[in-house]
């Protein structure tokens, strides 16, 4: 038999470039659809979390017959409401480490044990959005453990028109019309800044374990970084409700529901003064408001 001359060819470089396009544009179209598919993630799992931490409230109500405070005092390295509900979301051994019912304050760096400090400096997995992208320790709260909630001032009794007995019977704008835990990631990044939150202690501000719907979700943080929080934020801006979700930030409500809340949501334009004034329609008529405050006779629809 004859040997075939017939040799098979190869692909041109037009070809080899044609098909590398084609991949290209592949992985271009895909690659959206893939940190959609992932952020859709992280979100459902920062609802889990605010999910738990709201039944962990409710658990504590039932125990003590009242919502913890954002702090036990409102002084620096008092538990925070994250510390105090420890046993009810399943971290009955970090409680008993720090020995919260038994000391009126966290220990300093100088008198905790080094099983206290790491603990102290820790970021719990059940106060942790996957979206925040903090480390542990939070830099501008002492150095404490990062937290990506904070509860309502307005529930924690810290702020003005607040639920100041903390019974959630006396609600009576009802518990599926008023905001409990929000997030509050620390965030630093061009155009957005947070100083997030801690869930051991309060430090520095009530704005490491508190929240309050003074200024829109998302309102950047105008203050000193550097450890030297919360200077040149004479408005208290970095009260505000904070997250790296696209759009908004997922919020527990008192009824233990957790909603997505656009960080485009109706905002009263009017923001010290109108904090004085809780009962005045003409300032809080405000649907962010009305959300906030427990007390203030405006209910709004479950449709919000």
């Amino acid at each position: 038999m004859g040997r075939s001359n017939h040799r098979r060819q190869a692909f041109t470089l037009v070809e080899l470039l044609v098909v590398i396009a084609i991949i290209g544009i592949l992985i271009a179209l895909l690659l959206p659809a893939v940190q959609a598919a992932r952020e859709a993630a992280r979100r459902m799992s920062c609802t889990n979390n605010l999910k738990q931490a709201a039944l962990g409230m409710h658990n504590y109500h039932d125990t003590y017959k009242t919502v913890p405070r954002n702090a036990v005092k409102d002084a620096n390295r008092y538990w925070a409401w994250g510390a105090v509900i420890l046993p009810f979301v399943e971290q009955q051994a970090a409680h008993d480490v720090l020995q919260v019912t038994k000391r009126e304050r966290m220990p300093t760096k100088a008198t905790a044990d080094p099983d206290e400090l790491v603990l102290i400096q820790s970021q719990l997995q059940c106060y942790s959005c996957p979206s925040n992208l903090a480390d542990e320790i939070n830099p501008n709260l002492s150095d404490n453990g990062s937290s990506s909630y904070a509860q309502s001032s307005a529930i924690g009794r810290s702020g003005k028109g607040g639920l100041k007995d903390g019974k959630f019977s006396n609600i009576t704008d009802g518990l599926s019309n008023t905001l409990l835990i929000s997030e509050k990631s620390y965030i630093e990044t061009d155009g957005s800044r947070s100083i997030g939150a801690v869930w051991v202690a309060r430090q520095k501000t009530n704005a490491s374990v508190g929240f309050t719907a003074r200024w829109p979700i998302n309102t950047p943080y105008p203050g000193n970084w550097g450890g030297s929080c919360c200077g040149n934020d004479s408005k208290a801006k970095r009260g505000a409700a904070a997250s790296l979700h696209p759009g908004g930030a997922n919020f527990a409500l008192c009824d233990g529901s957790v909603r997505f809340l656009s960080e485009t949501i109706e905002v009263s334009p009017s923001t010290g003064s109108s904090w004085a004034n809780v009962g005045d329609p003409s300032k809080n008529d405000y649907l962010y408001r009305k959300l906030y405050f427990p007390q203030d006779g405006y209910v709004v629809g479950g449709g919000f």
